[in-house]
């Protein structure tokens, strides 16, 4: 491995460079500090404008949106009945009897 001034370096400097002669230790004041900072509520102003905005891209998705009750009733589709079909069914089931 080559530095900037083009010497060499084993890998074994390369791992002593890499890890901290001393482990790091956090406080629990120092967690509890950055765990308050991170949960932190938004700014009530920020909110609002989410929440408009939010309201407004609703408003508009349901303007584009289809009716939730169409005036027609739907159209089921049924599936189609064929009486030459049962007859031989009903006549190979008797058959079998």
């Amino acid at each position: 491995m080559l530095t900037d001034d083009q010497t060499t370096i084993t890998p074994d400097e390369a791992c002593e460079r890499l890890i901290p002669p001393t482990p790091v230790l956090i406080s629990e004041h120092e967690v509890a500090l950055a765990t308050a900072v991170a949960l932190q509520a938004q700014s009530p102003i920020r909110r609002r404008w989410i929440d408009a905005t939010h309201r407004l891209l609703v408003a508009v998705q349901r303007s584009f949106a289809a009716p939730a009750h169409p005036d027609r009733p739907v159209r089921r589709e049924y599936p189609k009945h064929y009486a030459f079909l049962e007859d031989a069914c009903m006549a190979r089931e008797m058959a079998r009897l």
